[in-house]
């Protein structure tokens, strides 16, 4: 990922991200290294990361945070991807179904087929996913 590219979507996520990050936290207590809170794009740098096959405890090295903020990283990154109008994938900018609207298309999906698989959404020129 180019730095120009990285860049423009951390800008498409940086309300959600920000308003994540620093819900329920105050300027009076940081909790990011050297006193200070863990930066956004630090957050989205270490989630990417680890989508793209990367250790924890590697990520705890090369970013300089700790696992528990990592893996609240990796989960809000997620959150504010499936939230943004920005990347959605949908003609409309409909919002990404939610857990039980997934669960649904999955049953939906399992009553359809004969195969018996379970948790699939759907198929793409023969491939489950």
């Amino acid at each position: 990922m180019t730095l120009e590219a990285f860049l423009e979507l951390h800008d498409a996520l940086a309300p959600a991200l920000l308003a994540k990050f620093r819900k329920g936290s105050t300027d009076a207590a940081p909790t990011g290294p050297n006193g200070g809170f863990t930066c956004t794009k630090l957050r989205l740098s270490a989630a990417i990361r680890f989508f793209a096959g990367a250790e924890v405890w590697d990520l705890m090295s090369s970013h300089g945070i700790g696992r528990s903020t990592i893996y609240d990283s990796i989960w809000k990154v997620v959150d504010a991807v499936n939230e943004s109008s920005q990347l959605s994938f949908n003609e409309n900018n409909s919002s990404f179904p939610t857990h039980a609207e997934q669960e649904e298309i999955a049953d939906g999906f399992g009553a359809k087929s004969g195969a018996g698989f379970n948790n699939v959404v759907g198929a793409v020129d023969g491939m489950l996913i």
